[in-house]
């Protein structure tokens, strides 16, 4: 029974009474769940804290409440989901996002995890070197160096710290011109301004969301300038009239009044970094994008400004951990002797690839409710905006909410993408050894 938003006050009130009533003690809701392997008083703390969301819920204003969620056996179940802490689940993504920043951007592969494991799981030479103590980075920065041909290479934890470390050791207390088209908004609500307020620099915009050219920016050049910041526009692009100059076009200004110019690359695509730091002082990026690695903030361009990165009492505060540093210099490796990496095997899958395992994968089901389609997706995580992977798609006839929640109820829950009403699998992502499991998934929820 549902109560309707439309009942006088008082009728309202008397069901929330009566559903308050009719909630388990906390004792009767920890005896639900003795399967749950926690300490008694873990779980006695868990079934109080859901107990107390679920009466703030009923107290409170506005719409309906459902009967139904708030049965004794559906609080369990939710108890036993509050108790999960043993760690991230896999999960198989269909969405056909490999860089999927929910789903952990770059996927490792088992390889990575296999040496990983035979590394990690003793005493390591992470900052000792030749006897004595060592630069835990001192590997990531050479591969990183002799991968882009740079002078020098500062690893941190993200790319939002990489800038981060830039500005407040370059640009502190000083200016720092960017173009108001690159004022950009990046993942978890994090901003080009509030990352330059943190680091104590003044922003200074030039240009105006679509045009800026290479004299708005050398008029904005003054006595209290330090640094010239171009951001990749990584998750939009700007179509129509527009107009911005290229980095090398920067680079003259920078030049010109002995600035520094510092090049958010973001994707971490190596070809496109090469090319970059010829026209720049510094290039950031990261590392768990198109470099295929660990989540990693990234900084290469010239020594001397490298060296004072490294300088900086932040550059302590941001490093990476050991597990981490493996994980990056596994992957650089890789890049060094010309393997692919995980990120590069999906990504070159081709559409015709797709459109046969779809094909066999609709024969198996054996269902009326899959069909096959010619789709595409982006590639994700903000990489390469406006580039969409061809690709063939299972079409799920059926109702698309219900749909998904099965599927996310299976083990491991598979992820799908929605689209207009429509639940889509996308199989770029799927690994071949989990179309089994994809396969008995859609025969129990289409039936």
């Amino acid at each position: 029974m549902e109560i309707d938003s439309q009942k006088p006050a008082s009728v309202k009130r008397r069901d929330r009474a009566y559903l308050l009533k009719s909630l388990p003690s906390v004792d009767h809701l920890v005896k639900l769940v003795p399967d749950v392997d926690l300490p008694f008083e873990v779980k006695v703390r868990l079934a109080r804290e859901l107990l107390s969301q679920v009466r703030e819920t009923l107290v409170g204003e506005g719409g309906g409440v459902d009967r139904g969620p708030l049965s004794h056996e559906s609080l369990a179940h939710r108890l036993r989901e509050s108790s999960h802490i043993g760690g991230f689940r896999r999960v198989v993504n269909a969405t056909g996002i490999v860089l999927h920043t929910n789903l952990g951007r770059a996927p490792f592969g088992k390889e990575m995890l296999l040496n990983l494991a035979e590394v990690a799981s003793d005493y390591l030479d992470l900052e000792f070197a030749e006897g004595t103590r060592g630069s835990r980075t001192r590997n990531s920065e050479r591969g990183l160096c002799l991968l882009t041909g740079a002078e020098g290479a500062v690893v941190v934890n993200n790319n939002a710290s990489a800038l981060l470390l830039v500005l407040s050791t370059l640009s502190c207390d000083k200016e720092v011109i960017v173009s108001r088209g690159e004022l950009v908004q990046i993942g978890g609500g994090f901003r080009i301004p509030d990352i330059l307020a943190s680091s104590q620099a003044r922003l200074v915009e030039v240009g105006t969301t679509n045009i800026t050219s290479s004299a708005d920016y050398d008029r904005a050049c003054g006595e209290r300038t330090a640094l010239i910041l171009s951001v990749n526009r990584s998750n939009f692009t700007i179509t129509g009239h527009t107009e911005s100059p290229s980095l090398a076009d920067l680079k003259l200004v920078a030049d010109r009044h002995a600035l520094t110019l510092c090049y958010d690359q973001g994707s971490g695509d190596i070809s496109h970094i090469e090319r970059s730091l010829k026209k720049s002082d510094l290039v950031t990026f990261s590392g768990d994008k198109l470099l295929g690695g660990p989540q990693a903030g990234i900084v290469v361009g010239r020594r001397d400004l490298i060296e004072r990165l490294k300088k900086s009492p932040l550059y302590r505060a941001l490093r990476l951990g050991k597990l981490d540093l493996f994980c990056l210099e596994w992957i650089l490796a890789r890049k060094l002797s010309g393997d692919r990496t995980e990120t590069d095997r999906i990504l070159e899958i081709t559409p015709e690839e797709l459109r046969v395992r779809a094909g066999i994968l609709k024969e198996r089901v054996g269902s009326v409710g899959v069909s096959v389609v010619e789709g595409s997706c982006p590639v994700g995580g903000g990489s390469r905006p406006g580039v969409e992977l061809k690709s063939f798609l299972l079409v799920l006839a059926g109702d698309e909410e219900e749909l998904s929640r099965r599927l996310l109820s299976e083990y491991p829950a598979i992820v799908a993408r929605k689209d207009r009403g429509k639940v889509l699998l996308d199989l770029r992502t799927v690994r071949a050894e989990d179309e089994a499991h994809l396969v008995e998934a859609l025969k129990r929820c289409l039936s």
